[in-house]
């Protein structure tokens, strides 16, 4: 095979095992209800998560009763504290459960939370503090809590149709490109050292997207609250990408050493020119 069409085929390949990887990815570990929610609860063991979660209760507690607002801080810190109790799991795993169905029906509107059924959790750092300030929140306001405002949450529903499919496709054609190298290639090498290429970029395009959609994610919300637990929940989300991009890194850079070594082997062992073979 020419050279130039080999490195056309390596760069299909890696092009193939990047969208494979990464709409595996969107698929499985990010769109998947059950992944969300495993990771969401993930997420809020973190104490940054829980206090931005704490600030955005808060936020919306003194914009409905600006005199809480003279308890703030300390109202944040106790309820991030209370955010961390089991007990309240539950709450977080509907409150995730709300958030994955909002991003995959690609709804705008603000999401609205019914908190009710756990009043006296959340308002029980308010009446630590403050009894008076606490007896002051009506019984009904935990009915309608909205905890994302319209439009802070991206519309993922597009790829929640395409991101399977885009998956399955790729690794076909990857498949269908692999097989071809190794029927094309003169040596064996030579096939190991373009499937480790492929490899190996691929694992460095996948790694690359993390930081990419971070950005993008940073720019799009612009609420500190909103942002900080969204850019910490997505650091969890996108450690299985790490380390699938780990994976074909490694594996590739194997692969890529063990055809270099053949071509260099293969290449002492070429008899000189005008010199028969040693048979």
């Amino acid at each position: 095979m020419r050279r130039a069409a080999m490195v056309a085929i390596v760069a299909a390949l890696a092009v193939a095992f990047t969208l494979a990887n990464v709409a595996w990815w969107l698929d499985v570990d990010v769109l998947d209800v059950r992944h969300f929610l495993a990771a969401s609860e993930e997420a809020m063991q973190e104490m940054e998560t829980r206090d931005a979660a704490a600030e955005m209760i808060v936020d919306r507690l003194i914009e409905e009763f600006p005199i809480i607002k003279v308890l703030e801080t300390a109202l944040v810190s106790n309820i991030s504290n209370v955010l961390a109790e089991d007990r309240l799991q539950p709450v977080i795993a509907s409150t995730a459960r709300h958030v994955h169905d909002r991003l995959v029906d690609g709804g705008q509107g603000g999401l609205v939370v019914d908190f009710s059924a756990d009043r006296d959790l959340f308002l029980a750092p308010l009446a630590a503090l403050s009894p008076e300030l606490a007896d002051r929140v009506p019984e009904d306001w935990f009915t309608a809590v909205e905890v994302f405002e319209p439009g802070t949450l991206p519309d993922l529903s597009v790829y929640d149709k395409l991101a399977g499919r885009v998956s399955y496709v790729a690794a076909l054609i990857a498949a269908g490109l692999v097989a071809i190298i190794l029927l094309a290639a003169r040596r064996w090498f030579s096939a190991l050292l373009a499937v480790g290429l492929a490899l190996v970029l691929a694992g460095g395009f996948s790694a690359l997207t993390i930081p990419v959609v971070r950005i993008a994610v940073g720019r799009f919300i612009q609420d500190p609250p909103s942002s900080v637990l969204i850019r910490r929940g997505f650091d969890v989300f996108s450690q299985p990408l790490w380390t699938r991009s780990e994976v074909m890194l490694a594996v590739g850079a194997i692969l890529t050493v063990g055809g270099l070594a053949g071509y260099l082997i293969g290449s002492e062992r070429a008899p000189a020119p005008g010199r028969a073979r040693v048979i």
